[in-house]
């Protein structure tokens, strides 16, 4: 399996070496570009890359795998240039697809070796006194509940140095006909802080049927003020993750696609349908960030056995921009 090495701007510009076999949770298979760990049981050197050397940093590889290598993620990364110093923060975020939650300890084990920032969860427990489950999900891996988990069944988890300045759930148009009428969608948008960056975070499940999924998607640009009739504020940050029900070459991942780079994009494996039997063939989850932000890794399922989803959940490594250069 091969991977593709990216510059911080996103750029690609060589061919990774392949990950050899499975690699276990804590080992370590490429260089850490993400600098020391925070605590929550980081390590606290492990992998450091640069810091203020003369010359240029390395570029950070950017690999595609079915197994999750963990990394210490979140301090900035100090890299000087000539006389100039840019200060770029590190940002682990996971997205999966839970199937109800319906096994807590296995879906717990999941999210806590992945060590994300922040989550994105779809398909939460609807049923009264699930975000009170949910929340003790949360706190039992060392995150917090940030927005939504009620009766939409979308989540956003965050760790405890990321700052929560707002959330809400933003309903989605409902389509006319189908059974899926009584399934109603949402997103769970929350306002975070970190890197000294304001991030607008929207978890998202779209429909099973096309005029629906761009009708959210629609939705989705507005509540993120992307689609043009608002104003955009150009000093946030914008991303989407979730379960899109659509593959990449579908008008609505392209319609977001046009706002937001696609972080899977030559690199995501696909993450449905997953069961016992099955390998997945589809690439329906997805990771839509900020065309300021750099996507350093892409990592798709984990080497834990009995996936307790029909979804493989999907880890990137983001490196949010110096803002001082906003």
């Amino acid at each position: 399996m091969t991977g593709r090495t990216r510059s911080a701007s996103g750029t690609p510009s060589a061919t990774g070496a392949a990950v050899a076999g499975p690699v276990g949770v804590g080992a370590s298979a490429t260089p850490n570009p993400s600098g020391p760990g925070r605590g929550r049981g980081r390590p606290g050197a492990e992998g450091r890359t640069s810091s203020s050397r003369a010359g240029t940093a390395a570029p950070p590889a950017r690999r595609r795998s079915h197994v999750w290598i963990r990394r210490a993620t979140g301090d900035s990364i100090s890299t000087a240039r000539g006389d100039n110093r840019r200060v770029e923060t590190p940002v682990r975020l996971l997205t999966w697809n839970v199937l109800g939650l319906r096994e807590v300890a296995r879906v717990a084990a999941v999210v806590r070796a992945a060590r994300a920032d922040v989550v994105c969860l779809q398909e939460c427990p609807r049923w009264p006194g699930g975000r009170a489950a949910l929340a003790l999900v949360a706190r039992s891996v060392g995150l917090r509940l940030a927005a939504g988990g009620g009766s939409r069944g979308v989540a956003v988890l965050v760790a405890p140095h990321v700052g929560v300045e707002r959330s809400r759930v933003s309903a989605m148009p409902r389509p006319f006909t189908g059974w899926w009428w009584a399934y109603p969608r949402a997103s769970a948008l929350a306002r975070v802080r970190v890197g000294g960056w304001t991030i607008d975070v929207a978890s998202a499940h779209l429909d099973v049927s096309e005029e629906g999924r761009l009708a959210h998607a629609e939705r989705l640009l507005a509540d993120l003020s992307l689609d043009g009739l608002s104003d955009g504020d150009a000093t946030r940050l914008r991303l989407v993750a979730g379960d899109l029900n659509e593959t990449p070459d579908g008008p609505t991942w392209r319609l977001l696609a046009s706002h937001l780079q696609d972080a899977g994009a030559g690199s995501g494996g696909p993450t449905y349908p997953v069961s016992a039997t099955r390998r997945p063939t589809k690439r329906i989850d997805a990771v839509l960030v900020d065309p300021r932000i750099a996507v350093v890794d892409v990592r798709t399922g984990t080497d834990r056995p009995g996936l307790p989803s029909d979804h493989l959940p999907v880890l990137v490594t983001l490196v949010l921009p110096d803002p001082a250069g906003r």
